[in-house]
């Protein structure tokens, strides 16, 4: 099942980019489409991109400072060398973000940009629609759908403290995201579900190069994909894929309780519904299931409240001149 929402232009104008709930196979999706010859795949997340908006906005009058923190950013592109960024943003005094992250992709891709699109990969671009599309207007956007409760085991997986009250509103506030986007937003917008990647792999990937004017090879479906797998309890994996792994479409049968499941329908069963997600609706006594839900409802409370906090110190600091851009620690490559 695929839907798209037309509008497209050209050159560096015409990026690619790869987004979705976390964990929805995102990065699988990079993997295969960043073969393609007319491709360039920006070999990280470009994390950057929405950490200098929220410290800059959508002009960069402190450009020193914003260029120092992309200099030392642990998603920079290795190819790309402090001095060589330098160098590209000498003699400016300030720029629009737009334009900032122009030169950053010109100068990172060089003259491979004369035959090849850019791939920018990030999950978070799905929850800021707008001002993706304000900084990249031309670009077509690739947003990959995954079974939630598939999703969600995933998550948690990866990130215990996560409960699945928050992801599954995730999932929900993720998917929905492009249909509840601004008119004025003008980005291209593809949606594919995760699970016919994994099915039908050859007629999804060809279904979409069609969508982005790419000629399709078979050769896109054999790749070399090293990520770091996760399970329950137990310590995470290098993992390296050569191809589609369908082992990964019903794992969280396996993981998720009944509460769960109850839980990640009633919450995403209209999206679910629009997806063709079926129902299951495991039977769980209501004086088990509310007790549970009340627990995770005042976790997540107590754990949003505190990172809204830390958020608005941050930002009203800035405005003040009082601390600077953290530079990240790298994490793991993940699916």
């Amino acid at each position: 099942m695929t839907k798209t929402y037309p509008v497209r232009t050209n050159h560096i104008e015409q990026s690619i980019l790869v987004t979705g709930c976390q964990r929805s196979g995102t990065t699988l999706l990079r993997t295969i489409l960043g073969q393609h010859p007319a491709i360039l795949e920006h070999p990280d997340e470009p994390h950057f991109i929405l950490e200098l908006y929220q410290r800059f906005g959508m002009t960069i009058h402190d450009l020193n400072t914003a260029v120092t923190y992309l200099s030392k950013h642990p998603y920079r592109p290795p190819s790309l060398s402090p001095d060589t960024l330098q160098v590209a943003y000498a003699g400016k005094e300030k720029l629009s973000l737009a334009l900032f992250l122009q030169i950053y992709l010109e100068t990172w891709g060089a003259d491979e940009l004369i035959t090849k699109r850019p791939l920018l990969k990030d999950p978070a671009f799905i929850f800021n629609l707008e001002l993706i599309g304000a900084l990249f207007p031309h670009a077509t956007l690739i947003h990959v759908i995954r079974d939630p409760r598939a999703n969600i085991n995933s998550q948690k997986t990866r990130w215990p403290h996560y409960t699945t009250w928050e992801t599954a509103h995730l999932w929900r506030q993720a998917v929905d995201a492009p249909q509840n986007r601004h008119n004025t937003c003008t980005l291209s917008v593809i949606e594919v579900r995760y699970e016919d990647i994994l099915l039908n792999p050859q007629e999804s990937i060809a279904l979409l190069c069609q969508q982005l004017n790419l000629p399709f090879s078979p050769d896109l479906l054999s790749f070399h994909q090293e990520t770091t797998g996760f399970q329950p309890g137990g310590k995470p994996q290098a993992i390296v894929f050569k191809t589609v792994d369908r082992s990964r479409l019903n794992q969280w049968q396996h993981h998720l309780t009944a509460y769960d499941v109850r839980l990640i329908e009633q919450i995403c069963q209209p999206t679910m519904n629009e997806w063709g997600y079926e129902l299951i609706r495991p039977s769980l006594a209501n004086y088990r299931y509310y007790p549970l839900l009340l627990k995770e409802w005042v976790q997540y409370q107590i754990q949003h409240g505190g990172r809204c906090l830390k958020n608005l110190f941050r930002r009203v600091g800035w405005q003040f001149g009082v601390g600077l851009l953290t530079i990240p620690p790298k994490s793991k490559p993940e699916q």
